[in-house]
């Protein structure tokens, strides 16, 4: 069985240690189809979707540019049709969100909820 489920707010400074946006479940997997990326941060960053665990397995790395200032946002945007998914955390695992500096995030996720 599946489910499609969406995950948004907003972070920062605990985005260098990463920030849990889903919870591990033992018996689904989470197939990521859609997510949005917005930031004011005034250098690049790497962005990266991980297990959020102290030795992470990086997921997906979208790259964000700098903002020319912080009145012009920039960000990330990828979507594919259900049930096709962009990728994959697999069962027990947690889907988190890290950047290399602790900018002003807004984020949205949209991801499947399969069972294992």
């Amino acid at each position: 069985t599946a489910g499609i489920f969406t995950v948004s707010g907003s972070t920062s400074g605990g985005t260098t240690s990463g920030v849990t946006l889903v919870a591990p479940s033992a018996n689904y997997n989470f197939k990521i189809f859609a997510y949005s990326i917005q930031t004011t941060g005034l250098v690049s960053e790497a962005w990266r979707f991980t297990n959020g665990a102290a030795s992470e397995t990086e997921l997906w790395r979208p790259l964000i540019t700098a903002v020319s200032s912080v009145s012009s946002p920039v960000g990330a945007n990828m979507a594919v049709s259900p049930p096709g998914f962009i990728f994959a955390t697999g069962t027990n695992t947690t889907l988190a969100l890290k950047a290399s500096s602790g900018s002003l995030v807004h984020y949205s996720v949209s991801y499947i909820k399969e069972s294992a």
